[in-house]
């Protein structure tokens, strides 16, 4: 026979110690997770406040940059700022225009030293976050790039080589090269002087007697900047003068004045041929940068402009200068570079013009040119003054000056034109320190 079914009870003492277990585990797998939560919430509080500190540094980057591309000559400076955390910035060694290399001290690393390569220059900025940390950068920066790949010699042309038959052309006294005031064309090459100083080239016709006593006719063409190069230079002179410069109103200049890095002369706008001068007295000085005059530039009376340093002077329109007292000058050592970009319209638009051309001088005045790049038109050199300087026409050179003395000396030291266009600086090594 079976034994009936007994359930045994359950003993309460043990269910509610278990239930207590229970409860009291979950307890601690709540505060785990509470606490966990807490830390991952810190993290991540604690990360993009480190985030936002290392972008202030960047912002700092920047801003010194920004400061190169406003005037590619400072040396100190930099203005501090704030991007959600403030920063500091400082160049420590502008070294652009160098012609070699400099050893600095890391402003990281106390005791160390960075060597900042010619054309580089070295920076450095630091922010401070809310934990202590400090994000510090710096950064090796390249110049705005300014390539002397023009052709060499005193007088370049893309058509011909011409004029009245008076004004010699010397070689540069200042190297051991002798006879280094080539003239070449890409048409013909008249017979304009009585003395060159170097070899004459003409692609068509060679009718000039050189320094070697002969002539070259059917010579190989030379290389000028091309249709989009001019473009392309235009476009990025304009900006940087425009957009990255002081704008000055023409009028401001009627009675002379300095001007420091990028300048604009026009509206402020920046509406193509508003920045037509016309000056007849006063003394306009710009001190580096690019200079873009956004119409024509034409100085008479006693009117001088003077350009120092490294200077990119940029003239949409035409450029003239004409009389004994009116002057326009890269003062001695700088490079400069005037760039008329005008064609050869006739009547000039200067009451200074000495005809048809894009860049044209005229009187008895010593005038150093530097650079003079006409490439949609004629270059002009009369009168009776020594002239010094390089001249790289898209159109013409003519040489009608010279009757009683004057001369074209050439200077092979003058900066020559950029190519390709020149660029904004740009980082290319940086450096971290978060003590």
């Amino acid at each position: 026979m079976s034994k009936p079914n007994v359930q045994r009870p359950v003993h309460r003492g043990f269910a509610m110690v278990t239930a207590l277990f229970i409860m009291g585990l979950l307890l601690i797998v709540a505060a785990l997770l509470l606490d966990n939560v807490k830390s991952v919430a810190s993290s991540t509080q604690v990360l993009e406040q480190r985030n936002q500190t290392y972008d202030a540094a960047e912002a700092g980057m920047d801003a010194t940059l920004d400061y190169f591309d406003r005037d590619p000559f400072v040396t100190s400076g930099c203005p501090s700022g704030s991007s959600g955390r403030a920063y500091t910035c400082n160049i420590d060694k502008n070294n652009f225009y160098g012609t070699s290399a400099l050893s600095v001290s890391d402003p990281i690393n106390a005791g160390t030293t960075v060597s900042v390569p010619a054309g580089d220059a070295l920076i450095d900025s630091q922010a401070a976050g809310l934990f202590g940390n400090i994000v510090h950068l710096e950064a090796l920066v390249s110049a705005p790039t300014f390539n002397n790949q023009f052709p060499t010699g005193a007088i370049n042309a893309g058509g011909d080589v011409t004029g009245g038959g008076h004004m010699p052309v010397y070689a540069d006294p200042s190297d051991s090269v002798p006879n280094d005031a080539n003239v070449k064309a890409n048409g013909d090459v008249t017979s304009f002087t009585t003395i060159v100083q170097g070899d004459t080239y003409a692609v068509g016709t060679d009718s000039q007697v050189g320094a070697d006593g002969a002539t070259h006719s059917g010579s190989a063409p030379i290389t000028l900047p091309n249709s989009s190069y001019v473009s392309n230079f235009t476009s990025y002179t304009y900006n940087q003068a425009f957009n990255n410069g002081t704008v000055v109103s023409p009028s401001s200049l009627s009675s002379g004045g300095t001007y420091s890095g990028n300048t604009y002369i026009g509206n402020s706008s920046g509406t193509s041929g508003s920045g037509n001068l016309d000056l007849t007295s006063g003394t306009v000085t710009f001190n580096g940068g690019v200079v873009f005059i956004d119409g024509n530039l034409c100085l008479s009376g006693h009117a001088n402009v003077v350009v120092n340093g490294t200077t990119i002077l940029v003239v949409r329109g035409q450029f003239a200068q004409a009389g004994n007292s009116a002057s326009y000058n890269a003062s001695s050592g700088s490079h400069v570079v005037l760039a008329a970009l005008g064609g050869d319209a006739s009547p000039s638009p200067c009451s200074a013009g000495n005809g048809p051309y894009s860049f044209s001088v005229s009187g008895n005045g010593n005038q150093n040119l530097g650079l003079v790049w006409t490439p949609n038109g004629s270059t002009e050199l009369g009168g009776n003054g020594n002239l010094t300087g390089a001249v790289d026409a898209g159109v013409n050179a003519v040489l009608n000056g010279g009757g009683s003395g004057g001369k074209f000396t050439y200077n092979h030291n003058i900066f020559t034109a950029p190519s390709p266009p020149p660029v904004n600086a740009k980082i290319i090594t940086y450096g971290e320190f978060n003590p």
